[in-house]
This record gives C-alpha cells, structure tokens and sequence, in this order.
C-alpha cells in the first residue's frame, strides 16, 4: 500500500509539470515588458514607477511563495519522520499595472502553489524542535523555490502544561 502510493505521488509530480504545453505559463516574470510598460518623458518618474511596481510584483510573489507552516514543531513520534503535501491558494491583485506587464500572460486574482516537504523531529532535550525542508512550484509557470526551515516549541501539547 505504502509502495504504490508513494509511486502514485512520484508520477503525479513529474507529470504534472509535463502537461501544459508552451505558452501555458502565465505566471513567468517578463521584466522586460515591466521595464518598457513605464516610459515616460521624465526619467525620474519612469525609474519610480519601474522601481514601485517590480516591488510589488516580487512582494506578492514573495507572499505566495512563503512558507505554510501547518502544524506546531514535535518530536513527531516513534520514527520522527513526517512527509507532507500541501496545497495553496494566494490572493493577488490580478489587475494591478504590475500584473499586466510583469509577467507573460494575464494574471487571475489568485495564485496557486504546490508543495512537498519532509520533517524530522529531533531528540534533543528540548520539548519541541524539529527541521525540515522542501520545495514548493507554483502552477501555470517555471517557478520552484526551495525552503529549509526550524521549529522549536516551548511546550509539546497543550495538555501537560508543568506548572
């Protein structure tokens, strides 16, 4: 059963990047275009504009890349292993200039990110820490970014609080 779902899961995510064809990818950076969109007579106020809107664009690209932590950090059992899917859904404002022009085709009001980590708790003596790391794509575009990343608790659970 383990087998043949983790090999389920290894065809999905290598497929799944396969299927759209050139020119899907509505969600790659062309900062070209971001670059040309503000001509403007007066080279101060093109270079703000160019300036204002890449920030924006990389803000919120930033937002839906960021990190989605779904649980407190634990020792996570007897093994101490746990592997995780998630799935992500980010608001964007879809018809900002930036949008428009910063990227190759025309943004929707949303983003959507498909991530896969794995965590291990450590046996340190400490209540709660563990690390881990993983790689998040976001879909309609060439677009992976990797995370690495460490949790610690103070207290493991909230039912055996020393007092």
């Amino acid at each position: 059963m383990k087998t043949t779902f983790l090999s389920v899961l290894m065809f999905c995510l290598l497929a799944a990047p396969s299927i759209a064809q050139a020119g899907d990818y509505r969600y790659d950076f062309d900062l070209a275009k971001l670059y040309n969109a503000y001509d403007n007579t007066d080279a101060f106020a093109a270079l703000t504009d160019r300036t204002t809107a890449y920030r924006n664009l990389v803000s919120e690209m930033g937002v839906a890349f960021g990190p989605s932590f779904l649980a407190p950090a634990e020792t996570l059992g007897y093994m101490g292993m746990a592997l995780g899917v998630n799935y992500g859904i980010t608001t964007i404002n879809g018809t900002a200039d930036y949008w428009k022009n910063g990227v190759d085709g025309s943004a929707a009001g949303f983003v959507q990110t498909i991530g896969m980590e794995v965590r291990r708790g450590m046996w340190f003596p400490l209540p709660g820490f563990e690390i881990g790391g993983g790689l998040k794509y976001l879909t309609e575009s060439h677009l992976y970014a990797p995370h690495v990343f460490a949790k610690f608790s103070i207290n493991e659970g909230y039912f055996d609080i020393p007092i």
